[in-house]
């Protein structure tokens, strides 16, 4: 199954499912309907794990997508969305009754390399990872990555994902 977000085409064909979580179609079976709560943008089920997967493109700037990310108020509002995507499409999942696997976190954003890691340790630091606490049965996140797409391309060869020029 292929599936695009942007200029990324994604080929999730070995998946057992593969699907946008962050449909706007209301009359497609994956339109999750909450305005007040975010999503991240794909939904992809293997066998031993569920993969959120949220999409940044800041190679191709335009209104809702900052350029500079010089600031640090810039780099917060990042990681403060990628963090809000992922707890609200938990918490989504999880009410209905769809979280029977761990779930990994990949965000792939189409940055520079140094962002990419400051990225990466701050929205672990900010997710529960793992069993953040002996009083949990299971845990919130098995793991969660930034990559960027050479990242993307080298960790997750069995789902490719290709760059389409408008």
């Amino acid at each position: 199954m292929k599936l695009t977000e942007r200029r990324f085409e994604f080929d999730f064909s070995n998946a057992i499912d593969a699907f946008k979580f962050d449909e706007t179609d209301k009359t497609l079976s994956n339109y999750h309907g909450l305005s007040c709560m975010k999503a991240v943008d794909f939904i992809i089920e293997s066998d031993d794990k569920w993969v959120f997967v949220e999409v940044k493109d800041y190679k191709v700037p335009n209104q809702s997508c900052p350029t500079d990310f010089s600031h640090q108020t810039e780099k917060d509002k990042l990681l403060k969305s990628l963090v809000g995507k992922y707890r609200d499409t938990f918490l989504y999942r999880w009410a209905e009754g769809k979280i029977d696997k761990p779930v990994q976190y990949i965000c792939l954003i189409n940055i520079e390399s140094p962002l990419v890691s400051y990225l990466m340790s701050r929205l672990q630091g900010q997710l529960p990872v793992g069993k953040a606490s002996s009083k949990w049965r299971d845990g919130i996140a098995q793991s969660a990555v930034v990559v960027n797409i050479e990242a993307w391309n080298e960790n997750f060869s069995d789902w490719p994902v290709i760059i389409r020029e408008h």
